[in-house]
């Protein structure tokens, strides 16, 4: 699993770090979801098995290696950071891949039941949506999720705190290639 390969990759270069998935045992899962809570573990690369019921105020970052199938699953998994009201950032990382190899995409959907195909027309569908949210880099992103939900948003609100906004903010210089090379790395390491 990617996960268990970016966790890897994060040990490798010194990060206390490991990885959370369904296809675990529920013990081994358990222990290092603890580890984590006392934070023993600074880093858990999860998959979405590690989100419900998680409730640990002071995550600083949520970072997504790949695609959320939907808004509403990405808006979930980012609300696992900041919750002790102190600033936090969610990152999300994808390219075009994920949509061709998707089991959604229209090559997969041959032969199928009727009811299947509109569940699969569904899940395109929410995809889409995740893409063009990506894609989207005028509108406030927190606009856009609170319009995808039916809410309605005060601009006098926005504390410009996402990249679309921020960026009428002044920018800070700061020293970040080795950082930035380090995630290259790891993104061709892993091949997203």
């Amino acid at each position: 699993m990617d996960c268990e390969k970016v966790a890897e990759k994060l040990q490798e270069c010194g990060h206390k770090a490991s990885f959370y998935h369904g296809s675990m045992d529920p013990q081994q899962r358990a222990f290092i979801q603890k580890q984590w809570s006392k934070d023993e573990i600074n880093i858990i690369c999860a998959t979405v098995a590690f989100g419900m019921g998680i409730n640990k105020p002071d995550v600083r970052f949520v970072i997504h290696h790949s695609l959320p199938k939907s808004i509403e699953g990405y808006h979930q998994e980012c609300g696992r950071a900041g919750r002790d009201g102190l600033r936090s950032s969610c990152v999300l990382y994808y390219n075009y891949r994920v949509i061709d190899q998707s089991p959604f995409a229209a090559g997969s959907r041959r032969n199928l039941p009727a009811s299947t195909d509109r569940v699969l027309e569904t899940n395109i569908d929410n995809l889409l949506r995740m893409v063009n949210y990506c894609e989207n880099d005028s509108d406030c992103r927190r606009l856009l999720q609170l319009i995808h939900f039916g809410e309605k948003f005060n601009p006098l609100d926005c504390q410009r705190t996402c990249d679309s906004c921020s960026k009428m903010l002044n920018s800070i210089g700061r020293y970040v290639t080795d950082i930035a090379k380090q995630l290259v790395d790891l993104i061709k390491e892993t091949g997203q």
